[in-house]
């Protein structure tokens, strides 16, 4: 075994080791390696491509990470109860800049959290933690409770979907709907996108 194939080899070991889950996918991403170099070492010219790949590699490992950060973070958000879920988006939106506040009690009227951004703006939350659609009850309720809070936006978020009734009403009434896949482009940027609510 030449030095470059004992390289090699090491390589594949480490990434097995670090890359438990998706064997496949790293197998076949670490085959396509070990081509490119023995290719490279037979054509020498090909070395002005090397910066290129490497470029190309991290991008992809980049964007796998990313795509493994929501699906966990998701599948989290699913096992929670209500009340978690409620905490979850509190620590979400303070981590934004927001100042929230909870409304905790017997009679919550509908909302949730009270968001306040830097303008001084109250948005009206309520956190659906759900296993399916959220109805139209949702948005009146919010609707009603955005009034009682004096606030000037609503918003009902979901870690499932809304029925056809509950989006046409939210859309009448200008509650903004926050679902599933809301979520799933939201959680691995929080801290880096200007959210408007």
């Amino acid at each position: 075994m030449n030095k470059l194939e004992k390289s090699v080899d090491r390589l594949l070991k480490r990434m097995f080791r670090k890359y438990r889950y998706g064997m496949v996918k790293v197998f076949s991403y670490l085959i396509v390696i070990s081509m490119l170099i023995q290719f490279i070492i037979e054509v020498p010219s090909l070395l002005l491509l090397v910066p290129f790949f490497l470029l190309i590699s991290k991008v992809y490992l980049r964007h796998k990470s990313l795509l493994v950060v929501e699906s966990t973070e998701l599948e989290n958000i699913d096992q929670m109860s209500g009340v978690d879920f409620e905490n979850y988006l509190y620590d979400f939106f303070r981590s934004l800049g927001y100042k929230v506040k909870f409304t905790r009690n017997s009679a919550d009227y509908g909302v949730d959290l009270i968001l306040k951004d830097k303008k001084g703006i109250k948005t009206a939350v309520q956190a659906k933690r759900y296993n399916s659609n959220v109805s139209i009850d949702a948005v009146q309720a919010v609707e009603a409770g955005k009034k009682y809070y004096h606030c000037s936006n609503a918003i009902v978020i979901t870690n499932s979907h809304f029925t056809k009734n509950a989006v046409e009403l939210a859309h009448t009434c200008k509650v903004k709907l926050w679902s599933r896949e809301d979520l799933i482009r939201t959680i691995p940027n929080d801290k880096k996108q200007n959210l408007i609510l």
